[in-house]
């Protein structure tokens, strides 16, 4: 399985556009031997220096309640430390292998906001200046 497989598989259980790679999460999954999906990052702590990713098996939808739409989680909840130097060197490999810039994912728009009436809000990406290609600049988290 390619890099671009892997990244592309850790996805919203949503239908919201999914943007670049989801670094932490295929990081914690790969340290934790879990398949991702079914299980996602489901919660994070920052550190000085990284993140403590907390991931769980995504189970479905919620259809009812007043959570409905939400995620279904399962029970049991697995942390890994995720070093920034490690997201840094997982992101400059995809962009090697797929020629995507990992901040807009290469279509030139990244995440700028959400918002209830319009959902997520772009803006031009600033990494790539809207070209989709990573530029030589090195990553900065």
């Amino acid at each position: 399985m390619n890099m671009d497989d892997l990244f592309g598989q850790v996805h919203s259980v949503t239908t919201e556009k999914t943007k670049g790679p989801d670094a932490r999460t295929i990081i914690a999954c790969r340290k934790l031997n879990l398949p991702s999906p079914p299980y996602r990052m489901s919660g994070w702590q920052a550190m000085s220096d990284g993140y403590i990713i907390f991931v769980n098996k995504v189970l479905g939808v919620k259809t009812k309640g007043k959570n409905k739409g939400g995620i279904k989680w399962g029970d049991n909840r697995h942390k890994a430390i995720v070093l920034d130097s490690e997201i840094i060197a997982d992101l400059q490999a995809w962009e090697v292998e797929t020629g995507k810039c990992s901040t807009c994912g290469g279509d030139g728009q990244q995440p700028a906001g959400w918002s209830s009436d319009r959902g997520t809000l772009y803006r031009d990406c600033s990494r790539c200046k809207t070209t989709g290609i990573p530029p030589t600049t090195p990553i900065f988290l």
